[in-house]
């Protein structure tokens, strides 16, 4: 138990599922523990009890972890952003889309783990620039996606200017677009238009630096 409550409130990000386990979790080792002090007797059967639930909740967690979230980049994965279209279609304002830039290029010539790393880096900026109701996930090799549930088009745009700061404090670099989800706009329509705004972003880069498209 105390294993998990620190893994948790040690992460920079945790989602907001993780946060209900470790609530869970501490409410209910509280009461196990207390209930023999406040009824004035000592019974080992909930301290039993009490290992019991925290062992079966930590295997729940883990569980989770290894379902919904990315291994590589600890990021949520493609199975759960397709789950949570579902799950917050109502709740989903806003689809930002990033791809980074010259992940080929750095596999090519530093190796696969110096790509790994480039694509944790960058999953780092993104959890470290995000908010608890924008939900970031690694869809794809180099490609990743934000939902941002009840956020305005300024809370959208001051994201999308945090990860380009947080980004800019490293050695790589990506391409964003983004979509506001309006009335009879679906999110699948959302996402295509900010695909779409990536792509104009990434021509651009392409055209600047003269590197070859292909190589992205």
């Amino acid at each position: 138990m105390i294993y998990l409550a620190v893994y948790l409130l040690n992460k920079r990000k945790s989602q907001r599922e993780n946060l209900l386990i470790l609530i869970y979790v501490l409410s209910t080792s509280g009461f196990c523990l207390l209930y023999p002090l406040i009824m004035k007797r000592l019974n080992s059967d909930w301290f039993y009890l009490t290992i019991t639930i925290n062992l079966v909740l930590y295997y729940i967690f883990l569980l989770q972890q290894y379902t919904k979230i990315d291994s590589l980049t600890k990021l949520l994965n493609r199975q759960t952003y397709y789950a949570d279209l579902v799950n917050y279609g109502g709740s989903i304002t806003a689809v930002i889309t990033m791809d980074m830039n010259g992940l080929k290029t750095i596999n090519d010539s530093e190796g696969h783990i110096a790509g790994d790393n480039a694509l944790k880096a960058l999953a780092d900026c993104f959890l470290e620039a995000s908010l608890g109701k924008q939900r970031v996930y690694r869809i794809g090799g180099d490609e990743y996606v934000v939902l941002c549930l009840n956020s305005g088009e300024k809370e959208v745009l001051g994201l999308i200017e945090r990860i380009r700061k947080e980004v800019a404090n490293t050695r790589y670099t990506c391409c964003i677009g983004y979509a506001m989800k309006t009335e009879g706009f679906t999110v699948e329509q959302a996402y295509k238009q900010a695909d779409q705004m990536l792509y104009e972003e990434k021509s651009q880069y392409y055209m600047y630096s003269g590197k070859d498209r292909r190589k992205r």
